[in-house]
């Protein structure tokens, strides 16, 4: 849903997970995880990008979700924007 909503804005280049995942795992590295600067700069020189979107979802009461997320500058690791929302399976 993060993904999808990201393309709608139409402000950036979104890099499918599942297809970059596999390159990455060539290189030793994976996109879950707790990340520093430096795997930051790591991904951003193999996948040719600026800004790497993080974030964490985490179960929350019985039908839902917290969803944090940052979109973060790979080099300096500053923080252009973060958001939270809820999402229940239940559509509340």
């Amino acid at each position: 849903k993060l993904t999808t909503e990201l393309v709608k804005q139409e402000k950036m280049l979104v890099l499918d997970r599942m297809i970059y995942g596999r390159k990455l795992k060539d290189y030793g590295l994976e996109l879950v995880g707790n990340y520093d600067l430096s795997y930051l700069k790591k991904l951003s020189e193999i996948l040719g990008v600026e800004v790497i979107a993080i974030g964490i979802v985490s179960p929350s009461g019985k039908y839902g979700y917290d969803i944090n997320t940052r979109l973060v500058e790979a080099k300096t690791g500053q923080i252009y924007s973060a958001e939270e929302a809820y999402y229940s399976e239940r559509g509340e």
